[in-house]
């Protein structure tokens, strides 16, 4: 009897010892396989993470290339008639895009003019040469070549020709206008620069502001 107690006992013990060994390779398995799938997760998160650094770097480095202007100026609109703003901005387009070269002398009536009705001018207030306010085409664009003659400035280049008006005009200081008269009066330069420039004219409903860019 104490035999079959003894065998049935030692049974009872390799049974359980084997279900402990088992429940300890689940375990160890459980563990394993959480370990790789964590693993692999972050070995693709650092991956991903270095791209995008990677990434962001290459964006950072990318030059920032604009054109800057050598020089601008700006003159505030005071007269605001149809016919004049009509002529402003015309005369902007037609400034906008020409190039002077090295050397070349820009006139203004030459790549401006005539300033006719069939250029598409209107009529506007002007000042005569004795001082009076007279309705001509084109009265107001002294307010463009005004605005380019003080954006030069600062560029010393050759004035060849410029006019004051016969009255103070209210857009800029005394004595810094440019007028002009179609076959009279001009605003001519000369480009003594060692570059080719660009004119850019943009003409609001509250002023005139004209650019010149280096074009190399």
């Amino acid at each position: 009897m104490k035999k079959v107690l003894y065998v049935c006992f030692l049974c009872f013990t390799l049974i359980l010892l084997t279900g402990c060994a088992q429940n300890n390779q689940n375990v160890d398995n459980s563990y394993t396989t959480t370990k790789t799938n964590y693993t692999g997760k972050t070995e693709n998160n650092i991956k991903e993470n270095s791209d995008n650094v990677n990434n962001n770097n290459q964006e950072n480095t990318i030059p920032n290339i604009s054109t800057q202007p050598v020089s601008t100026f700006t003159t505030k609109i005071y007269d605001k008639s149809t016919g004049r703003m009509a002529n402003l901005k015309l005369a902007g387009e037609k400034l906008t895009g020409i190039v002077v070269k090295s050397g070349e002398v820009f006139s203004f009536n030459d790549k401006m003019g005539p300033y006719n009705q069939s250029q598409g001018f209107e009529k506007a207030k002007i000042f005569s040469s004795t001082g009076n306010v007279l309705e001509e085409y084109g009265g107001g664009i002294c307010q463009i070549s005004t605005t380019l003659y003080n954006a030069l400035l600062p560029l010393n280049v050759e004035i060849v020709e410029r006019h004051k008006h016969s009255k103070k005009v209210q857009y800029i200081q005394n004595g810094k206008d440019a007028t002009l008269s179609y076959g009279h009066l001009d605003f001519k330069f000369k480009n003594t620069t060692d570059y080719d420039m660009e004119f850019s004219c943009n003409v609001t409903e509250n002023e005139v502001k004209i650019n010149i860019n280096r074009k190399d």
